[in-house]
């Protein structure tokens, strides 16, 4: 997109998190379109501010996880954006782990976090990690 229809979209997208946070505080998807925006802002303190408050709510949500470690691979530093618990999170669920491998074959600045969660994880969970991370670097 040209600049201008970008910052366009993004301050579209910047009213309606707000709007949908003032009436619905707890709502996940609205707390991740705030850390988006942010990102994609490149205002890595708004996008950790609004990743921290989303962690804190929805610690356990892989759907949730999922997309903040998305969306901290978009700053500049993503292991410092908290993502720990949500690649331990993606590490233990069955759901998580090819997502996991796809971030780590794509996004070489989560490679040390990928692997630091995996090092922490439970051995059978860690092999299945381990096993789909070498099938991706395959693929490439």
């Amino acid at each position: 997109l040209p600049a201008d229809r970008r910052a366009g979209v993004l301050d579209g997208c910047e009213q309606l998190s707000a709007a949908a946070l003032k009436r619905a505080p707890a709502l996940a998807e609205a707390m991740i379109l705030s850390a988006a925006v942010s990102a994609r802002r490149a205002d890595p303190i708004g996008a950790g501010a609004s990743l921290d408050r989303s962690r804190a709510a929805f610690p356990r949500d892989v759907w949730s996880a999922e997309a903040r470690v998305r969306i901290a691979a978009l700053l500049p530093d993503p292991g410092g954006a908290g993502v720990g618990p949500d690649l331990d999170l993606l590490v233990a669920h069955w759901r998580g782990r090819p997502v996991l491998a796809a971030l780590y074959r794509d996004r070489t600045g989560l490679r040390g976090p990928i692997l630091e969660a995996v090092r922490r994880a439970d051995p059978v969970e860690a092999r299945r990690a381990l096993n789909l991370i070498e099938a991706e670097e395959g693929d490439t």
